[in-house]
């Protein structure tokens, strides 16, 4: 994410949540160190601090503790745009290693925060007890301001569901690792630059989808960001 932001021009300052030596999506017995405790204390030094933010981002959890952190950040912040990426899981199931309690914590102190909610079908399957392909009915029951649900196949091709209205987008019979949160990111960078919500939304999608077509690398090690660096700085 950073790396698309900061090539968006958006000055990016992050806060893990846990520390991990591979993304968990293709590796196994990959290590996990629990960052609860500097994830609170970084926030709680920003606010006293007084720093102030265009725009927030919540993306992984490692525990319920954080996302109640998370959530008094994001009201103390009220002028922040704030993206709840609700990273659970893919593919119909969780993450390797994801407490099941996040699902309940994430939907019910965060999402009614959020100015957008970006989950994926799974997650958002997983938010609403619900199975299946979502269809546009998903989308008022997910809370936040706006509701887009990515990589949503329809009868008439795939597409975004944005507040129920599908937006149709380029698909690639592959899925990488990463592609979700370098869509979130360039999703946020041109909000905040003060781009349309629904305008914002379809140019994140041509340049995942541009990402992800240039990516030659094995599946693991997820979407290669680089290969776009000029089409965002162009942006």
């Amino acid at each position: 994410m950073i790396p698309a932001l900061e090539m968006l021009g958006v000055e990016a300052c992050p806060v893990p949540t846990a520390l991990l030596s591979t993304q968990s999506d293709g590796f196994v017995d990959f290590y996990k160190e629990d960052g609860t405790v500097p994830y609170a204390n970084i926030l709680d030094h920003w606010l006293r601090m007084g720093y102030g933010f265009d725009g927030i981002y919540s993306g992984y959890f490692t525990t319920v503790e954080e996302v109640d952190k998370c959530a008094s950040f994001v009201k103390a912040n009220p002028s922040a745009l704030y993206l709840c990426d609700p990273v659970l899981g893919d593919d119909g199931a969780l993450y390797q290693g994801m407490e099941p309690a996040l699902t309940g914590a994430i939907r019910d102190k965060l999402m009614p925060l959020a100015e957008i909610v970006t989950p994926n079908p799974t997650e958002a399957g997983l938010l609403l007890g619900r199975k299946g392909m979502p269809d546009a009915s998903w989308c008022a029951g997910l809370g936040g301001k706006h509701t887009m649900i990515t990589g949503v196949k329809t009868p008439e091709g795939w597409a975004i569901l944005l507040d129920g209205e599908a937006l149709p987008f380029e698909h690639l019979p592959s899925s990488l690792p990463g592609a979700g949160d370098l869509y979130a990111a360039i999703l946020l960078a041109l909000l905040v630059r003060g781009k349309p919500l629904r305008e914002a939304a379809q140019k994140a999608a041509t340049l995942v989808f541009l990402a992800m077509e240039r990516t030659v690398r094995e599946r693991k090690w997820g979407v290669e960001v680089s290969s776009i660096r000029k089409e965002l700085a162009a942006v």
